[in-house]
């Protein structure tokens, strides 16, 4: 992946994979809707990031000083809905499926030529993920229950995706809106949300902040390394499937696409905010799973 796809994907709602410890994760589920549920939130970014290339590095260009604090933003949509029931072993289960939508821009530098350049990205990703129902719940991570996984990137054919590293990777991409709070959760109610979506209106929500972390691998979970360190905001209204009305994240990261000592390295400083924009009952899943193949099968082609 070249490096103008690495900080686009850094700096949007998405994220690599994580090591993270198995605590309370109060993130976009709270509750458990009736099946068919969704709710479409807006999402925005605001952020810069900054290169800095050690001296080991191959054809270091730009020099570090001519890339500081370049800035990013990015818009989409992320839409979350219950597409189905399932009792595996007999566990009652949910389909749950996510779709991210976004677009960034910014600027940053030419590989060769280190002159700043627009950049704009567009990126599609779906996740359909079988989650026992007692995990879609506050103070549980269902992002570590999941157990069927399928992926789906832009155009692309769905994907079942089997191995763990891989697996793993493309769940926590979603690791900022599904956090594990790291200290005591600060609640405050009554607080007052606009949201999107004009049957709604301004709602009345509880509010909590707390504080996260993340690190892990890139690639897939192969090669790399990624972290950061955030405050969350939530705002929680039972008028909203899943129970989120808002959420912000506010936070550093840094990555790394190889080894620390000899690979570039890109911090970023940044703020993303979500807020319901449409929610409904009539909740099907984008992801035929007779179409997906196995990405083992992919891989011995």
């Amino acid at each position: 992946m070249s490096c103008r796809r690495r900080i686009a994907l850094s700096c949007a709602l998405v994220v690599g994979a994580s090591h993270l410890p198995a605590a309370q994760a109060d993130g976009l589920i709270y509750r458990l809707p009736a099946d068919g549920a969704w709710v479409r939130y807006k999402t925005t970014e605001k952020g810069t990031f900054t290169i800095t290339r050690p001296p080991s590095a191959k054809k270091a260009a730009p020099a570090p000083e001519k890339v500081q604090r370049l800035p990013v933003t990015s818009v989409g949509t992320l839409a979350l809905r219950s597409v189905g029931k399932s009792r595996p072993e007999g566990i009652p289960c949910r389909w749950i499926e996510m779709k991210m939508k976004v677009e960034i821009k910014g600027k940053m530098p030419h590989s060769s030529t280190g002159k700043l350049r627009e950049i704009k990205e567009s990126r599609q990703i779906i996740l359909k993920m079988l989650i026992p129902e007692k995990h879609l719940a506050a103070g549980s991570d269902p992002l570590a229950h999941v157990r069927t996984l399928y992926f789906k990137d832009g155009d692309r054919k769905p994907e079942l995706v089997e191995d763990e590293k891989a697996k793993q990777y493309e769940i926590d991409r979603f690791r900022p809106i599904f956090p594990s709070p790291e200290v005591k959760i600060v609640k405050a109610t009554m607080q007052p949300v606009k949201t999107l979506d004009r049957e709604i209106g301004r709602l009345q929500c509880e509010k909590h902040t707390f504080e996260s972390k993340y690190e892990g691998p890139l690639a897939r979970g192969r090669r790399g390394w990624w972290s950061w360190r955030a405050k969350q905001e939530v705002w929680l209204s039972d008028r909203i499937p899943f129970g989120v009305a808002s959420l912000k994240w506010t936070g550093k990261s840094q990555e790394w696409s190889g080894k620390k000592s000899r690979s570039p390295k890109v911090d970023v400083e940044s703020t993303k905010h979500l807020v319901v924009e449409k929610i409904g009952t009539d909740a099907k899943s984008e992801i035929v799973e007779s179409e997906a193949k196995s990405n083992e099968a992919r891989r011995m082609k």
